[in-house]
């Protein structure tokens, strides 16, 4: 997660932000630096040796930052002004970015602020090291990805969690109500599938419940949840269940 702190100064008064890379834990610190004078160059002149931490060293090194901030939250909106963004990053030409992935979380701590979202551009671009650092370790094509094929963009956290984290555990939950409908355990092969399909479809036959109207409704509405069940589940093709439970 990142965090930017900024007083009544306004944005140009970013001075910390903190980035965590997914799934791991990490920040980083950003300073002014003062500009050194160029260097006299010329022909038998060394190339430039690079200063400063690396992007690397800065993910590791903003842990203690992560601390400070994260210790500065609060439930509270009223108490701690804290804004959370999910960043995401997508690349032409890069299968595993075709689409939107989530590389980073950015928490901007800013007092005096009435629209916070003004500030997550200039926060993204002081921390584009160090996110792209982040992304790095969740998607490792990015290291090589051209960097002119690069979209950022984000959302608020709350969001995010809503519309992806809360849909993956709402999957997860369906998955395993169907897993129990169908009678399979976890991992069940798409032969599995198939056969626990078949046997309840065999045992909820109308033909079993003439002259039975409440079994007949009854075994109606079971086969509807065991047919729903068997297509959540990859309908015995893979589909969304990649060839099983």
């Amino acid at each position: 997660a990142a965090g930017a702190r900024c007083g009544a100064a306004r944005a140009s008064a970013l001075s910390a932000v903190r980035l965590r890379a997914l799934p791991r834990r990490a920040a980083v610190c950003l300073a002014a630096k003062p500009k050194k004078p160029a260097k006299a160059g010329g022909f038998g002149a060394k190339p430039a040796t690079p200063t400063g931490p690396t992007a690397k060293e800065l993910l590791a090194q903003a842990t203690k930052v992560y601390e400070a901030l994260d210790a500065m939250t609060s439930t509270d909106d009223a108490q701690t002004p804290v804004t959370q963004w999910s960043i995401t990053v997508r690349a032409d030409g890069v299968p595993e970015l075709s689409d939107w992935v989530p590389i980073a979380l950015l928490a901007l701590h800013c007092a005096g602020v009435s629209e916070p979202s003004a500030l997550v551009p200039g926060a993204l671009a002081a921390a584009r090291r160090e996110v792209l650092e982040a992304g790095g370790q969740v998607v490792p094509k990015l290291r090589t990805a051209p960097r002119q094929n690069l979209e950022f963009a984000y959302e608020p956290l709350h969001s995010f969690s809503k519309h992806v984290c809360d849909g993956l555990s709402t999957i997860g939950t369906a998955r395993e109500d169907a897993r129990r409908t169908l009678g399979v355990e976890a991992g069940a092969s798409a032969a599995d599938l198939k056969r626990a399909h078949r046997k309840l479809v065999m045992e909820l036959h109308p033909d079993r419940f003439v002259g039975d109207e409440a079994g007949a409704a009854a075994a109606i509405d079971r086969m509807r949840a065991v047919s729903e069940a068997y297509e959540q589940l990859g309908g015995g093709r893979g589909g969304r269940a990649g060839g099983g439970a």
